[in-house]
């Protein structure tokens, strides 16, 4: 799943919820692996997605370190 995830957000950044749609997988398991990665050194975080409206809350993008 991390090299899936890698190659994704090389495109472009993407919140969780974004990779977890484009690779079809569910959200926790993506957010484990992305939280992992971070602490890999591998991904980093380049800002904030648009406002979640259930939550309000406002979610990571995501990009390749």
């Amino acid at each position: 799943m991390p090299i899936r995830i890698l190659a994704a957000v090389q495109l472009r950044p993407m919140t969780v919820r974004e990779i977890a749609c484009a690779l079809s997988a569910t959200d926790e398991r993506v957010r484990l692996s992305v939280l992992k990665m971070e602490a890999d050194g591998r991904l980093m975080r380049a800002g904030f997605g648009a406002k979640a409206s259930r939550r309000g809350t406002t979610p990571y993008l995501w990009r390749a370190a």
